[in-house]
């Protein structure tokens, strides 16, 4: 399931120089991947519950409460992103 990135304006990223915006989206690349793979483990973690409290016992579904969903944050890093892209695309052509 792919998470789509949520709208930013680029506004307020069109007042920064072109060293910052890059150095901006390598910070939110980082900061994806990091919370991708979080949202992966998470993923794996909650289709091994599920499949636990079919197959044994209902308990286990108990334990979907306490994974992490991280989609906010990755929509989120994901339309600051492509707002950056466009500060970049306006300011540093």
């Amino acid at each position: 399931h792919r998470i789509q990135p949520q709208f930013v304006s680029d506004g307020p990223y069109r007042q920064m120089d072109c060293e910052t915006i890059k150095r901006e989206i390598a910070q939110r690349d980082a900061r994806l991947v990091e919370l991708s793979n979080k949202q992966q483990t998470a993923a794996t973690v909650d289709t091994l519950l599920v499949t636990a409290g079919t197959l044994f016992t209902w308990p286990a579904y108990f334990g979907l409460i306490a994974t992490p969903n991280h989609k906010d944050e990755i929509a989120r890093l994901k339309g600051e992103n492509i707002a950056l892209v466009n500060a970049d695309g306006a300011n540093c052509s």
